[in-house]
C-alpha cells in the first residue's frame, strides 16, 4: 500500500511542481513512505533523478526555454525571425502580431506595408516623411522634380511633357537645350527661330550674319528664298 502511495505522490510532484518545491515535495514524500517498504537505493535512484531533470520535475522546472533575441519570436522551442513570417516586420510578439516595422515600411493594424514608390520612410500609405535619392518631399508625397528645361513632366517618373522655350525633347523624354543662337528648335540641327544677334541660314542661327547667300533675302533675321 505504502509503494502504491509513494508512486502516486511522486507522479503529482513530477507533473505539478519545480524548481526547490519540487525537491521539498520529493522530501516529505520519501519522509511519509520510506519506512520499510523503500530501500536506501531507491532513494538515491530518485534523488538522481531530480539531478538529472535540471533541479525541477516534469512540470517545467528542468526544460529550458530559449530567450530569443530582438527581431525573433518563440515559435514552440524555437526562435524564429519576425521578417519571415511577415515581410518588413522587425520586431514582434508572435507570427502574426508586429509591433515594430522596417525603415521604408509603415504599420497598420498589427502588419508591416511598404511605403509608396520613391518614399524612404511614411506614416501610411499616402504620407511620405523622407524621400528617396532622386525625389523630392512635397505635400506628403514623393515626385520626381522636372528637368531644369522642362516645362510641365509627370511627376511619378520625372518624364517631360512639355519643354521651356530654348529646348527640345529628345528620344528619351529629356528636354534639351537648342544649338546656340536658337531660341526655339525642333531638335539639335533644325531651329525654328534665332535669338537676337544672329541670323538663320537654312536650318541654322549664325552670329553676326547679315548678308544672305544669292537668291535669298534677309527677313526678320532669316535669309529666305523669293
Amino acid at each position: 500500500m505504502k509503494k502504491l502511495k509513494l508512486a502516486f505522490m511522486l507522479m503529482l510532484c513530477s507533473l505539478c511542481l519545480s524548481g526547490e518545491a519540487w525537491a521539498a515535495c520529493m522530501v516529505d514524500t520519501m519522509q511519509d513512505t520510506l519506512i520499510s517498504d523503500v530501500s536506501r537505493n531507491t532513494y538515491q535512484q530518485v534523488m538522481r533523478s531530480y539531478e538529472l531533470c535540471g533541479g525541477g520535475g516534469g512540470g517545467g522546472g528542468g526544460v529550458s526555454v530559449p530567450t530569443c533575441t530582438s527581431g525573433q519570436y518563440l515559435s514552440g522551442s524555437r526562435c524564429l525571425y519576425c521578417s519571415s513570417a511577415m515581410p518588413g516586420c522587425s520586431a514582434c510578439s508572435s507570427a502574426s502580431v508586429c509591433t515594430t516595422c522596417l525603415t521604408g515600411y509603415y504599420k497598420s493594424g498589427n502588419k508591416c506595408y511598404e511605403c509608396q514608390t520613391g518614399c524612404a520612410s511614411c506614416s501610411s500609405s499616402t504620407n511620405c516623411s523622407s524621400c528617396e535619392s532622386g525625389y523630392t518631399l512635397s505635400g506628403g508625397k514623393c515626385i520626381k522634380p522636372c528637368d531644369s528645361g522642362c516645362y510641365s513632366c509627370d511627376t511619378s517618373t520625372g518624364k517631360c511633357n512639355t519643354c521651356k522655350s530654348g529646348y527640345f525633347k529628345n528620344n528619351l523624354g529629356k528636354c534639351t537645350a537648342c544649338p546656340t543662337g536658337c531660341s526655339s528648335c525642333s531638335s539639335s540641327s533644325s531651329c525654328s527661330k534665332c535669338a537676337s544677334g544672329y541670323t538663320m541660314i537654312g536650318n541654322q542661327c549664325y552670329a553676326g550674319q547679315t548678308k544672305c547667300p544669292n537668291g535669298q533675302t534677309l527677313t526678320d533675321g532669316s535669309c529666305c528664298n523669293f
